[in-house]
């Protein structure tokens, strides 16, 4: 997953370095209607079961859209950051996702953390922190002077900021799809099944209203077009097979990761899920150095490793669980295992009570 995180990364870097192209609204359209193909239609029985009894499980289909909701914003943002900042940035920011997850599994799934749980979630605060300042500090344009320089300076935190908005709702939709894979009959096959069946029709919605559709729609006609003027070269047609391959690359890479994170979020909690895929950032370093020329800082470097130090320190300890029966914490939580129902148990029942609580 944390390859896969990086290579979406690097195609949509490559796509606007190379091509000034920004299609957010036209990839998610791409991926959801894939997830639709291949998940969905498959699936389509347990959709049908779902509706046919819509008015005792209203609550459970509704967590579904909640989850695709998140899901399809949080992927827009991220995309959209990544006409405003770096891929570096990106990569190391998202970081973030760690304390959000953190506090929705603390209300959601009832998780308590003990003391080096909390220092590493700190620790990755910081080294967040550090990379903010290196912007700050050490901006890649040095003629500050420049208006147009401050305004893209503007831009770059605004972008810092949409991936810790992002960060949030990646960390709800982790949370909140751990919950619905571990409490509910069949959750792998449903949560992927519902990703394609609600994800295109957000995507249809949202691009349509904010007129996002037939803007990207332009872009690409004028770039296959040459802004208006048709380019019959072969330099011309290598431009239309890379920017198609780096959309496919991205497509693929997203298809992998649904298919992967419910797996792993039946068997790990979702904060251990989101520490694991902060490996993503040395494929992000290597990609940014190699192939963007990008600079590093000293700050980069200490933040690098400040969070990393985050991860030694988090699983220094293991989380608590809270119990029915109890208010004190107890049943230490194995990371492969915790909060898994047992497979005795009526999952209608125990998963509609969970609902209750949770909406």
């Amino acid at each position: 997953m944390s390859v896969c995180i990086a290579l979406t990364g690097f195609s949509i870097e490559s796509l606007g370095n190379n091509y000034n192209l920004y299609t957010s609204g036209l990839q998610n359209l791409a991926v959801y209607t894939c997830l639709t193909i291949i998940f969905t239609l498959p699936n389509y029985t347990l959709l049908i079961a779902e509706f046919s009894d819509l008015k005792t499980k209203w609550k459970r289909t509704l967590t579904y859209f909640l989850l695709s909701l998140i899901d399809v914003e949080a992927n827009y943002l991220i995309v959209y950051a990544y006409s405003l900042t770096s891929i570096l940035f990106i990569q190391i920011l998202d970081c973030t996702v760690i304390p959000w997850s953190m506090l929705f599994s603390f209300f959601l799934l009832k998780i308590r953390y003990r003391l080096f749980n909390y220092l590493g979630c700190i620790a990755a605060i910081a080294g967040a922190a550090c990379l903010l300042l290196s912007q700050v500090f050490y901006p890649e344009n040095d003629d500050t002077e420049n208006k147009e320089d401050e305004f893209n300076f503007s831009k770059e935190l605004l972008g810092d900021f949409l991936i810790i908005i992002s960060s949030a709702l990646y960390a709800a939709s982790n949370v909140l799809q751990e919950f619905l894979v571990k409490y509910d009959q069949n959750g792998i096959q449903k949560v992927r099944a519902f990703y394609g069946f609600f994800g295109p029709i957000i995507v249809i919605i949202q691009i349509l209203a904010t007129k996002q559709l037939f803007s990207e729609v332009n872009d690409l006609r004028d770039f296959i077009n040459n802004n208006g003027a048709y380019n019959e070269t072969l330099t011309s047609t290598n431009d239309i097979i890379a920017v198609s391959g780096y959309n496919a690359l991205f497509v693929f890479a997203m298809i992998l990761i649904y298919f992967i994170m419910p797996i792993t979020l039946e068997n790990a909690s979702a904060v251990f899920l989101n520490l694991s895929m902060l490996t993503a950032d040395v494929y992000a370093l290597i990609i940014g150095i190699f192939v963007f020329d990008s600079k590093l800082t000293w700050l980069y470097i200490v933040g690098f490793l400040v969070i990393d130090s985050g991860i030694v320190l988090y699983n220094h300890q293991t989380p608590f669980t809270k119990t029915k029966t109890d208010n004190e914490l107890s049943c230490e939580l194995d990371e492969s295992e915790n909060l898994s129902p047992s497979r005795n148990k009526s999952f209608d029942a125990d998963f509609s009570e969970k609902i209750d609580v949770f909406l």
